[in-house]
């Protein structure tokens, strides 16, 4: 095979290499907005920390095994809500999720920030109420 030939097969590859990526890339955006409109709709049914972290098990597998809970968290427990907000985090942080399927991995990256948010939201809440309570 001379020089010309194996330029242009690599030149083929590739292409076909960027094109396969583009079309990954189209997957994975579809996904993500599916995911935000689900998770949008689904924040707003349950718009403070307390009730989101209470329906995530209802978000079921493969995100959450059927016996999983953020455990209980009676409203102005600083330490029980980061507590339960740090155990679901860590089942829907983007690293933690890879080997799942896209669109699980899209609707647990929708429900990390949506559950940050409101965690942030309460936090900012229950630090104004108390007078500046550390979330250390």
């Amino acid at each position: 095979m001379d020089v010309a030939a194996r330029v242009g097969q690599r030149v083929h590859h590739q292409r076909i290499a960027r094109e396969v990526n583009e079309k990954q890339q189209q997957r994975r955006q579809k996904k993500k907005e599916e995911a935000a409109a689900h998770t949008n709709g689904w924040a707003h049914a349950h718009a403070s920390i307390y009730e989101q972290l209470a329906a995530l098990p209802q978000v079921g597998p493969p995100i959450f095994p059927q016996a999983w809970t953020a455990g209980e968290v009676t409203r102005g427990d600083l330490k029980a809500l980061k507590k339960a907000y740090h155990r679901a985090a860590v089942k829907l942080h983007p690293d933690k999720v890879q080997s799942l399927p896209l669109a699980s991995q899209a609707l647990a990256e929708e429900l990390f920030k949506v559950l940050g948010d409101a965690y942030a939201k309460e936090l900012r809440a229950l630090e104004g109420t108390s007078g500046g309570v550390s979330c250390a």
